[in-house]
């Protein structure tokens, strides 16, 4: 009997750990108005602390149309963990003016990025799928 109270003690706990994340991005993507905003939550894309670096990849999904100018911008940074986690985040919000920077990081040194960006085009969809046609008959 002691196990099972306990179980379902951490069990509950646990939800409301979750409930609280949630809670939090969407706070901080709401609070996030602007591109400038957005640009400051990008840059924790590559954060040492986990948790941090966690939320700050939710956040402009969350955020919606007004984070795919930073993100695009973001694809060109040095670091190929932002790349890739804008890719990412841009097959997610699955908007169109996407499609070209995405396309150009198919050639990305780095193989993560290269798959990021595919399954962001994937997710993207069918507005992709010329773009992806003209690169292969080049």
């Amino acid at each position: 009997m002691g196990i099972e109270k306990l179980n379902i003690h951490l069990i509950f706990f646990a939800l409301v750990i979750l409930q609280l994340s949630i809670f939090s991005v969407v706070n901080v993507a709401s609070a996030a108005s602007d591109e400038q905003d957005i640009e400051a939550l990008i840059e924790n894309f590559n954060a040492q602390d986990v948790d941090v670096k966690a939320d700050s990849v939710k956040v402009p999904v969350a955020a919606g149309e007004p984070a795919v100018g930073p993100l695009i911008q973001t694809l060109d940074s040095k670091d190929p963990e932002i790349r890739e986690n804008a890719a990412i985040n841009l097959g997610k919000i699955k908007d169109e003016r996407a499609i070209d920077p995405l396309v150009k990081l198919l050639t990305d040194e780095e193989w993560e990025v290269e798959s990021a960006a595919t399954n962001a085009l994937v997710e993207i969809g069918k507005p992709a799928i010329e773009p992806l046609i003209k690169i292969l008959q080049e």
